[in-house]
């Protein structure tokens, strides 16, 4: 035998021996053999937890170009339990798939939880499991939360691009709350200087119809708040307007000024610059706020000057800032955060002057200088004086 059929004998022997030590796909499962759950609901009532869990059939979602089914059909689970991970496991004796966790995308605490529970024991199980991920969204309700999960978007979309699992994208045209992921809000929670929100998210159906017939719409519509680790309350929109204009990830806010009672002009406002300074005067707390604005004139129905434009918008966001502020206070809660500068650079006076006095009792708003630009108004340049 020549050395080279030996070289060769030898080769092939050894790939024999690598493949025979490779690992194998024993344990491999089609997609279509898995659950994948992609929201999570936790309620509490007379001492027993309820979780709910959304799926969604993947098969739906990675579809070819111009196929689009009609509808795209999610499942919801429900079970209970004295903790949140029996009631888990409750759901696991009527499955019949393995229930995959990696695809969690958002989180949906009731809001008799909210108010009975602690958010360590509702947190807990999520944060502990490996297969979830810190970046999941999380929102509270009052409403069903088997109804939220249940809610399909129109033109055959998945819920998979609704509002439940991707409210980055309705936020970066329309700022109006700021969306919410878990790792966030749990680091608000446990930081002792931040107030922690909780984005509400309930259904409407007065907006869009298909097929002529009304269809329900997740919205956001108030946020929940949190301070020292204590539920504090709940705002609705309404009067949490004047939150994002101190909210530095604010892309695109919707203002419209009055005069005699009559909308004159909408304008769209863009990222704001803030700055806040405090002062301490015989044990008060007062704050001074610069906020600068660039914006844009969107709509115009009567005929103002350049400052009158300006010095009615300024006049509107101050006025919506100090309600929103005042709401807080309602609340025993710092909803602006406005305490946080304080209690990260100026430690001494926020341990002596505004951490003994967490009812807000001794803190203001003393001014509000508002700046605002406006860039441009739009192709249509007349009326304008």
């Amino acid at each position: 035998m020549t050395l080279k059929k030996i070289g060769w004998i030898i080769k092939l022997k050894l790939v024999i021996l690598l493949m025979l030590l490779l690992s194998g796909c024993w344990d491999y499962k089609e997609i279509h053999q898995i659950t994948f759950v992609t929201t999570i609901g936790i309620d509490y009532k007379d001492k027993v937890f309820t979780v709910y869990l959304q799926a969604l059939n993947f098969a739906n979602i990675a579809q070819r170009e111009g196929v689009r089914p009609p509808k795209h059909n999610s499942v919801v689970g429900t079970g209970k339990g004295a903790t949140v991970t029996e009631a888990m496991f409750d759901l696991y004796k009527s499955e019949q798939q393995r229930v995959y966790w990696g695809h969690v995308s958002t989180m949906i605490i009731g809001e008799a939880a909210l108010k009975e529970i602690t958010v360590e024991q509702l947190t807990d199980t999520i944060n502990r499991y490996r297969e979830i991920r810190y970046n999941i969204w999380i929102y509270g309700t009052d409403v069903p939360i088997d109804k939220l999960m249940d809610i399909q978007p129109n033109f055959g979309y998945s819920p998979y691009d609704s509002r439940l699992m991707k409210p980055d994208k309705t936020y970066s045209q329309f700022s109006t709350i700021k969306p919410m992921f878990l790792y966030r809000f749990l680091s608000d929670y446990y930081e002792r200087g931040v107030t922690a929100m909780l984005p509400k998210l309930v259904y409407e159906k007065s907006h869009w119809m298909e097929n002529s017939k009304t269809t329900p719409h997740l919205i956001i519509d108030g946020a929940y708040f949190y301070s020292h680790k204590k539920f504090r309350g709940e705002i609705p929109y309404s009067q949490l307007k004047g939150k994002r204009y101190l909210e530095k990830a604010a892309e695109r806010m919707l203002i419209t000024i009055n005069q005699n009672g009559q909308a004159t002009a909408t304008f769209v406002l863009n990222r704001p610059e803030i700055i806040t300074k405090h002062t301490i005067q015989n044990g008060q707390v007062y704050y001074d706020i610069e906020l600068r604005l660039t914006g844009y004139l969107d709509e115009l129905i009567k005929e103002m000057s350049q400052p009158t434009m300006n010095s009615l918008v300024q006049k509107s966001v101050e006025k919506d800032i100090r309600r929103t502020f005042e709401a807080g206070k309602k609340i025993k809660a710092d909803v602006l955060n406005l305490n946080t500068p304080v209690f990260r650079y100026d430690y001494q006076a926020w341990k002596q002057f505004i951490w003994p006095n967490p009812n807000m009792e001794n803190i203001q708003i003393r001014n509000i200088n508002v700046k605002v630009l406006i860039k441009y108004t739009g192709k249509y340049k007349g009326r304008i004086d």
